[in-house]
């Protein structure tokens, strides 16, 4: 028994650790993040000040996990049905901080990242849509742990999805082991694969 980590909600986030956290969400899928015309810490700025608007869905859905004081990972997931409108508002935190050509640029980006990448999801399942640890706290069994936290908070669904990138097969095989099975073919037009587990 690990006691010394320990599972929270977003509310136990302390103000220093928001920069942490916006590192964790960008280390999730730095494909993604990666569109925005921005320096690195541009980018984690603009996280920072996403998460901190009252109107941001994320917070209601984030879990965090701590070893001792540190924030050493954490973990987003929302029902299926919510996916449009919790990436929607984050493109549009992100619009409000460019000008008039940047955002034509990065919508054009958002739109070719998204028939790259994205498959309709299954409906009423529990969509695993951030999961990161940081590096100095990996091969500890964290993401593991944050992933029994996410399955026991969507019981009442009738299964999880997630996406995951296709050459990222230590996490693949993670979610093998946790009986998450590739709903979508390798399709070459794709850098991301949806895997999915029945509650049934």
């Amino acid at each position: 028994m690990h006691t010394d980590i320990k599972i929270t909600s977003f509310n136990a986030l302390q103000d220093e650790h928001y920069q942490s956290l916006a590192h964790l969400i960008e280390a999730a899928n730095p494909q993604y993040y990666s569109l925005l015309p921005f320096s690195p810490t541009q980018r984690t700025e603009s996280i920072v000040q996403f998460l901190r608007q009252e109107s941001c869905p994320l917070p209601e859905f984030t879990r965090l996990i701590y070893k001792g004081t540190y924030l050493a990972g954490a973990a987003i997931a929302y029902p299926s049905n919510l996916q449009a409108q919790v990436q929607m508002s984050e493109v549009k935190a992100f619009l409000q901080n460019l000008s008039s050509s940047e955002r034509q640029i990065y919508i054009s980006k958002l739109q070719s990242f998204a028939n790259a990448t994205v498959n309709e999801l299954p409906q009423n399942t529990y969509y695993l849509f951030r999961i990161a640890v940081l590096e100095s706290f990996r091969g500890q069994g964290l993401a593991k742990m944050l992933i029994e936290d996410y399955l026991d908070i969507g019981k009442y669904s009738q299964g999880y999805c997630l996406h995951v990138k296709k050459d990222n097969f230590a996490a693949i095989t993670l979610y093998e082991k946790n009986e998450f099975k590739p709903i979508s073919t390798y399709d070459e037009t794709k850098d991301y694969i949806l895997m999915l587990k029945s509650c049934q």
